[in-house]
């Protein structure tokens, strides 16, 4: 985090002394992209100018690894896509992709947001989620990101220390249970009227259990009394219930005793839900999650497995 904001600081007090806005970029030093990569950001934010942030398509690549290590990749991508499969099976508006070489924000909105944060690990995560509830965050989706998927003892969590961690083990990377996602997907369908009722519909969940830690009712009754319609209701929702607060409930999951599956099992779920067919081999599920929209799919014309 800290070496990212002393670039992104860096570009802001160029673009202040040359009296212009722009854009700030983040990419990793031993990461490739696409030969359109700076005009489709470009283009991007000329097309849409209420776009305050943006990620990009990424995909590791695969070529020259030696086996375990490609194994290890496959699993530790497929995971991230998984999650963010998930979180968009469920319902949830700021559903977006944070990885740290693959996202483009305004100048402008990185100053009000507050910049760049100094985390050793998952800075990507905290900063990119500041722009989501914005409205009109962006996904670039005619280029391509190439991230490393290094092996890397330099932070506590990341592709690095996935990487590390799934070749010393030999075992399969696991990922969330869908079925923790399954009750957030109730929850967010709720109208407003139904939302009253959260304990009776959740009791005894461990989403429920999560909710009556986090004193939700009182924050449920602020929501109700300052909101007049069901769209003011949703968006202040989805304000509270923000992406920090989904990470929260679902290590709330985890130590309430669930259990971490498989990414082939967790993975043919979402293929199921989205009416594709199942897929047991890695590569082959990677690249179908790679080819769909849905999973922040590769454009056309990059390859799917390297």
């Amino acid at each position: 985090g800290l070496a990212r904001k002393i670039g992104l600081d860096e570009g802001i007090r160029r673009f202040y002394r040359a009296k212009r806005k722009g854009i700030l970029v983040c990419l990793d030093a031993d990461t490739t992209v696409e030969l359109n990569y700076l005009k489709a950001i470009e283009d991007l934010f000329e097309e849409q100018p209420a776009c305050p942030a943006a990620s990009i398509r990424y995909a590791h690549p695969l070529g020259g690894l030696s086996q375990d290590h490609r194994l290890a990749i496959v699993q530790y991508e497929l995971h991230l896509r998984i999650f963010l499969g998930l979180k968009r099976w469920t319902g949830y508006p700021y559903a977006f992709e944070s990885i740290g070489s693959a996202m483009a924000v305004r100048s402008l909105d990185y100053c009000k947001q507050g910049g760049m944060n100094t985390r050793k690990a998952g800075e990507d995560f905290y900063y990119i989620n500041k722009f989501t509830p914005l409205g009109g965050f962006g996904e670039i989706n005619n280029t391509c990101v190439y991230p490393s998927g290094r092996i890397s003892d330099r932070v506590p969590f990341g592709t690095g220390r996935a990487m590390q961690d799934v070749l010393a083990t030999g075992e399969e990377w696991k990922t969330y249970p869908p079925s923790a996602f399954a009750l957030l997907r109730g929850l967010f369908a709720m109208s407003r009227g139904e939302m009253k009722n959260w304990q009776s519909s959740l009791a005894d969940t461990p989403l429920g259990n999560y909710l009556i830690e986090a004193k939700f009712s009182e924050g449920l009754s602020e929501l109700i009394l300052h909101t007049a319609s069901e769209e003011a209701f949703r968006k202040r929702f989805f304000r509270w219930f923000d992406p920090f607060r989904i990470m929260k409930y679902l290590h709330f999951v985890l130590e309430a005793g669930a259990d971490k599956i498989g990414v082939v099992e967790a993975g043919n779920f979402l293929l199921k839900e989205k009416g594709l067919p199942p897929e047991e081999d890695l590569e082959k599920m990677l690249a179908v999650f790679r080819s769909s929209a849905f999973f922040n799919a590769v454009p056309d014309g990059s390859p799917t497995v390297q």
